[in-house]
C-alpha cells in the first residue's frame, strides 16, 4: 500500500506517465493480494461464494498476475529510460 500511495503522489505531483503506469500496476497488485489472501484464509468460503463459476474466476485471477507483472515492467522500463536520458550529459554540457 505504501508503494501505491507513493506512485500516486508522484504521478499527481509530476504528471510523468511512468508514475501513472506504476500506480495502476500497484493498484492491480493490491487487488491481487486481497484475492490471494481470501483464497488462503477462506478457500471454502470463496469456492462456495462463486459456486460453479469458481474455476473461471480462479483462471482469470491466475492469468491476471503475469499481465500485471508486464505492466509493472513497462513502467519500470520507462522510469529507467527517463532517468538515463536525464543523467546523460548533452553535447554542449561539460
Amino acid at each position: 500500500m505504501y508503494l501505491l500511495g507513493l506512485w500516486i503522489y508522484a504521478a499527481v505531483r509530476t504528471r510523468l506517465i511512468f508514475f501513472w503506469i506504476l500506480a495502476l500496476a500497484g493498484l492491480c497488485y493490491l487487488l491481487l493480494a486481497i484475492v490471494n489472501a481470501a483464497l488462503v484464509f477462506g478457500p471454502e468460503q470463496v469456492r462456495n461464494a462463486f459456486g460453479s463459476q469458481f474455476t473461471t474466476v480462479y483462471a482469470v485471477f491466475v492469468l491476471c498476475q503475469p499481465f500485471n507483472l508486464v505492466l509493472a515492467a513497462i513502467g519500470h522500463t520507462v522510469l529507467v529510460n527517463w532517468v538515463v536520458r536525464a543523467a546523460v550529459p548533452r553535447h554542449g554540457d561539460l
